[in-house]
Parts: C-alpha cells; sequence; structure tokens
C-alpha cells in the first residue's frame, strides 16, 4: 500500500504507528442493532414482494374468470336472440297452427284498485 493510501486509510491526525481501539460493547450493540435493523428491513421488502405476486395472480385470475363469464354471456345472448328472431317466430307459428286474428278488441284499462289503509 502506498503512503498516500495509508494516510488516507487510517484518517487525518491519525500517527502512522496508532493501533485501532477495540470496539466496545455500545459500539458493538450499535453494529448489532443496524444489523437487525437491515435484516428487519429485508424481510419487509420480501413480505411486500410475495403480497404484491399474490395480488398479481389473484387478479390475473380474476380477469380470466371475467373473460370466461363474458363469452357465457355472449353465448347466452346469442340463444336469447336466436330464440326471438321474428322469423323463426313466424315458422313456429305456422307449424303450431296459429292464424291472424280477424279482429281485435280494445278494452279500456282498468282504474287503480284503492289502497286499504289499515286501522289504527
Amino acid at each position: 500500500m502506498s503512503p498516500a493510501v495509508a494516510r488516507a486509510a487510517r484518517g487525518p491526525g491519525r500517527p502512522a504507528t496508532a493501533r485501532r481501539r477495540p470496539t466496545t460493547a455500545a459500539q458493538t450493540r450499535w453494529i448489532a442493532a443496524c444489523i437487525a435493523a437491515g435484516v428487519v428491513a429485508a424481510l419487509g421488502v420480501v413480505a411486500m414482494r410475495n403480497d404484491l405476486l399474490r395480488v398479481q395472480y389473484g387478479l390475473a385470475r380474476a380477469l380470466e374468470e371475467t373473460r370466461s363469464l363474458e363469452r357465457e354471456r355472449n353465448a347466452a345472448l346469442a340463444r336469447v336472440r336466436e330464440q326471438r328472431d321474428p322469423a323463426r317466430l313466424a315458422q313456429l307459428a305456422r307449424e303450431r297452427g296459429f292464424v291472424r286474428p280477424e279482429r281485435i278488441v280494445d278494452l279500456p284499462a282498468l282504474p287503480p284498485a284503492p289502497v286499504a289503509r289499515e286501522a289504527r
């Protein structure tokens, strides 16, 4: 190691022959606390990533189910439209012997029924 690098490594004002002081109990506790905080932070990040993955998979399942239900709905709607087709209904009516009415009677609408009030 060059003298300039050695001087920079030991810091300003430290003689070249100075030894490192042994770490005290307080310094050891502080270092352990920093390491513990780092581990807790890393575990928190891992937990958040797991939650994020779980949510993403749940969202993918929900989207697939939505697509499946939309396909079912579209198929059911197509069947309903097929059943309501006027040409089909006319064919069914002819097969079953329905004929056009000779006359149409228009009946007047009934007046609304009075609402019975409860006795108090």
